[in-house]
Formats: structure tokens, C-alpha cells, sequence
């Protein structure tokens, strides 16, 4: 859609638009039918009925109401206006926690919790459909222009870029199960403690590089070379900088931090808080070649040897954990965060402006 309207097909955009909006619908739909007819046979074969299944069923319409509201940062963000859809956006998933710790606070109950949280998705997602149909006319909230052929277009990138979660998944959150399960809790601790910390640089770096992905899909859909290079050259400038000096304050301050933070409870390996340091710098720093890839729609094939190289890199660890140890572990979290650096830098070796695929 940013492209499209950057090279002045606006009905073009409008008709992606709307197929967009007829998956998501589609999707979300089935998914809570799903749920719905899941929750039903639980019940009926369970020896004692679930209390918790209708927070169950709330908590996975909002999440639902969540995958249709996203469509307005990409309404927002084809626009030129990304601050105010991050806003937007954002502000919703506030809302969802503001009004499940009130629900929380006034009936301490988990239904209440979930009630809270769904009626703050339901209510900003109203509010930002209302914002969004009077700031944005050239978009309808109708399907009378989407396509089915364009929603299978558009079916086959929004399954590869799901491998960015599913890949980040196994190497976060699979990579600290597989530690609790093999080294223990104590080591999920010290992991856990210096990972958190490590990886303020991804979110440092982050801060450019959001910002610059709509810009970048603009340059690139209006053909404009040498704005496309200027920006891919800003990010590599920010990310380079930001990286070494964040990288310096978190291995000179990093045991003060650790101790400070934790009060001591938290022991510090220097070995492993270096590989951990290390591999969330290599991280950090290859957002810039990722950006690139997908603000131009480039990256089912990436997305692919991510997923792969994550998956075949957990598999090892699963095999050789308890040999590797902590410190093993974390190299290897290293040496996995290297490949997918070079791979990113080599895939985005491939995007030019003419091959941009919309």
C-alpha cells in the first residue's frame, strides 16, 4: 500500500486495502469459531468444566480485534503518517492492560481481568476505526473492491513473514525453556537477567529503523534510488554507532547494572554476559539489511532460512545443552545470530528498486 501510493495508484492501494481487511476479517472469524467450537467439546468431555473458559474466549477475541486492528498502522503508515498510527496502535494495547489491572483492582478476579481486557481492545478499536474513516478518505471500510485473487497474493508474504515471531520465538523464549528444562532454573535467572539487558541495543537500534521502514517503502515505490540509498545508509550510520557505543556502557557498566537491578541476587559470568552482549549487538546491527528486505516486500526466501537455521539451531541445542553448558549456550546464540546477519546482508544485496514486488 505505501508503495502503490507512492507512485500515485491510490485505487491500486484502495483494492489492496480492502483484500487486506477481507482476510483479516475472514481469518479472525474462523479462528473464534474455532475457539468457540474447542471450548464447547472441552466442556462437554471434561469431567469438571473449565472456570476459565470464557476469559479464555475474551481473551482470544481481543487478540483477534487486534489482528484486524493493525491494519491501522498500514493505513497510517502508506500515508506518510506512521507516528500517529504507531500511536494509535499502541495506545490500544495500553488500554487492554489499563483496563484489565481496573478490572483486576475492583473484582480481583480472573474473568474480571479478562473482561477488562477485552472491552479496552473493543474500545479503542472503535475509537481508531472512527479516527481513521475521517482522517483517511481515500480508503472505503467496505469489500466491495477487494479480490480474491489478491487476498491469495497477499496470503503467501503474510505467511512467510510470520516465520520474523515464530523464528524470534524459538531463539527467545525456546532458548530459555530449553535452558530451564536442561541447566535448571538458577541458570534461566542468570540467562534470562543478561539477555534482558543486552538487548536494550535491539530496541535502541529499533528506534531508526521503524520509522524508516514506511520511508523506505515509499522511495522504493516511487522509484527513487537515491533516497532509498541515503536512507539504508542513515540506518547503517545510527545502528553502527549506537551499536559500539551501547555495546562499550553495557560491558563496562553491565555487572553494576546486573547487581544493582537484581540486588546482588543475580551472579555475574563475564563469559557469558560477553556472548550474550555479543550476539545482541549482531542482532541489533542486522535490522538494518531485515528492514530493507521487508519494507520491499523481499522476504519470502529470508523468511524461509530464517525459520530454518532458528529451528536447526535449537535442535542442536536441545541435543548437546547439558555438554555445552551456559557459556556454550550462549555462543551458540552468538554463532546463530552471525549467520543470520551475513544471510541478511546478502538477501538485501539482492533488493533494487526495479525488482520491488508489490
Amino acid at each position: 500500500m505505501t508503495m502503490l501510493r507512492a507512485s500515485n495508484k491510490k485505487a491500486e492501494a484502495n483494492v489492496i486495502f480492502q483484500s487486506a481487511l477481507l482476510m483479516c476479517v475472514l481469518i479472525a472469524v474462523v479462528l473464534f469459531l474455532v475457539a468457540i467450537l474447542g471450548a464447547f467439546i472441552y466442556q462437554s468431555l471434561a469431567e469438571t468444566p473449565s472456570l476459565y473458559m470464557t476469559p479464555l474466549l475474551l481473551l482470544v477475541a481481543a487478540a483477534l480485534l487486534a489482528l484486524v486492528g493493525n491494519l491501522f498502522d498500514a493505513l497510517f503508515r502508506s500515508v506518510g503518517r506512521y507516528a500517529l498510527g504507531t500511536l494509535l496502535v499502541t495506545t490500544a494495547r495500553l488500554m487492554e492492560w489499563v483496563f484489565s489491572i481496573f478490572g483486576v483492582f475492583l473484582f480481583g478476579t480472573i474473568q474480571s481481568a479478562a473482561i477488562g481486557f477485552f472491552i479496552g481492545r473493543l474500545l479503542m478499536t472503535c475509537v481508531n476505526f472512527f479516527i481513521a474513516i475521517s482522517t483517511l478518505k481515500d480508503y472505503q471500510w467496505t469489500f466491495r473492491y477487494s479480490s480474491v485473487t489478491t487476498v491469495r497474493e497477499l496470503l503467501k508474504p503474510s505467511l512467510a513473514f510470520m516465520a520474523f515471531p515464530i523464528g524470534n520465538a524459538i531463539n527467545l523464549q525456546g532458548v530459555t525453556m530449553l535452558v530451564g528444562l536442561m541447566l535448571g532454573p538458577a541458570a534461566v535467572v542468570i540467562y534470562n537477567t543478561y539477555r534482558t539487558v543486552s538487548r536494550t541495543l535491539v530496541q535502541a537500534v529499533a528506534l531508526i529503523t521503524k520509522p524508516a521502514w514506511p520511508e523506505l517503502s515509499a522511495a522504493f515505490g516511487a522509484k527513487d534510488s537515491n533516497k532509498a540509498k541515503y536512507i539504508v545508509r542513515l540506518m547503517g550510520v545510527y545502528a553502527t554507532g549506537t551499536t559500539l557505543l551501547g555495546c562499550f556502557v553495557l560491558y563496562v557498566f553491565g555487572g553494576k547494572i546486573i547487581y544493582l537491578w537484581t540486588h546482588g541476587q543475580v551472579i555475574f559470568d563475564s563469559q557469558v554476559y560477553l556472548y550474550v552482549l555479543a550476539a545482541a549487538a549482531v542482532s541489533a546491527f542486522s535490522q538494518v539489511f531485515v528492514t530493507l528486505i521487508v519494507s520491499t516486500n523481499n522476504h519470502k526466501y529470508f523468511c524461509k532460512f530464517f525459520l530454518f537455521s532458528s529451528a536447526l539451531n535449537f535442535i542442536f541445542l536441545y541435543t548437546f545443552a547439558r555438554q555445552l553448558g551456559l557459556a556454550g549456550i550462549a555462543a551458540m546464540m552468538l554463532i546463530i545470530e552471525v549467520v543470520l546477519l551475513l544471510s541478511a546482508y546478502l538477501f538485501s544485496k539482492k533488493v533494487q528498486v526495479k525488482e520491488v514486488s508489490v
